[in-house]
């Protein structure tokens, strides 16, 4: 499934059951539609093959599998199998509830919580 948003400068597809990520980002220069991310096809099955991910609630690896706050460690598990450690998140691979849409703006939230004391909203 995806929504298009388009305020008449800036178009940009996203694929809400796909980590919230984009297949296309667009923009107007007055003359024509040129692309600024490289196209995805709409039917992409796979994160990875997205124009663009959400990496939320983090970027990056965690080493040593885990955070500190407040006193109390909280582990992430690895979410890729060629990794040692937890990176880029879990956003990207998990389905995002459209709870508000118009021509040009989509709100999205994640049903998921975690790791730890995270909570994810997208706007």
């Amino acid at each position: 499934m995806t929504v298009r948003l388009d305020n008449g400068q800036a178009r940009v597809t996203i694929r809400p059951d796909l980590g919230a990520g984009a297949t296309a980002y667009d923009f107007h220069d007055g003359a024509c539609w040129q692309p600024i991310f490289r196209r995805a096809p709409d039917d992409t099955a796979h994160p990875f093959q997205l124009s663009n991910i959400l990496l939320a609630p983090f970027s990056g690896r965690v080493s040593g599998g885990g955070f500190t706050f407040d006193g109390k460690f909280h582990a992430i598990e690895r979410n890729m199998e060629a990794e040692k450690y937890p990176i880029h998140g879990s956003a990207f691979a998990l389905p995002w509830t459209i709870t508000g849409q118009s021509r040009d703006r989509l709100d999205l939230r994640l049903a998921a919580t975690g790791p730890g004391p995270i909570a994810m909203t997208r706007r």
